[in-house]
């Protein structure tokens, strides 16, 4: 039974693997039933890449705050980067680029290590169609192309384990 569609907020960290399956968050942030939620991946309730099991910890408005702002500055950069305006070494989180990005990642990173999960849910993930829209006007362009992001990801929650 499917509860809800939701936006990624932003992933802390992401799968590294030699497959497809690099772009699902490893950790990160999104809305479930209209608040917002740190997510973890639960290695020990899930079958990879079959069945997604996230630990889910609602988090304050505070956190959410500084994970949004995280977010913009990384988009920012990101549209700059793919424009071919700046080049890697101007990334967010290199050190002392743009220390309010770092700062704020760093607050987060300690305000959502001693959360334990509420519940835990399935989760699965899809491009948004949003993005897949606004990609599609630069299919078969070569780097750097302006507009361009990583892509948007949907989740369909499943049922809360």
């Amino acid at each position: 039974m499917i509860q809800a569609r939701s936006k990624l907020i932003y992933s802390l960290e992401i799968f590294q693997s030699e497959d497809d399956y690099d772009d699902l968050p490893e950790r990160g942030f999104a809305d479930f039933e209209g608040r917002p939620y740190f997510m973890a991946f639960n290695q020990e309730r899930s079958e990879f890449p079959l069945r997604l099991i996230y630990g889910m910890s609602e988090i304050s408005q505070e956190i959410l705050e500084q994970v949004v702002e995280i977010q913009k500055i990384w988009h920012q950069w990101e549209l700059d980067y793919h424009g071919g305006f700046v080049d890697l070494a101007t990334h967010p989180f290199q050190l002392g680029v743009k220390p309010t990005c770092k700062s704020l990642y760093d607050q987060v990173e300690q305000s959502v290590a001693s959360l334990t999960p509420e519940f835990f849910i399935q989760a699965t993930f899809h491009t948004s169609e949003e993005w897949l829209a606004a990609m599609a006007q630069h299919a078969g362009k070569r780097w750097p192309i302006p507009g361009s992001y990583s892509r948007d990801i949907e989740i369909v929650w499943g049922d809360r384990q």
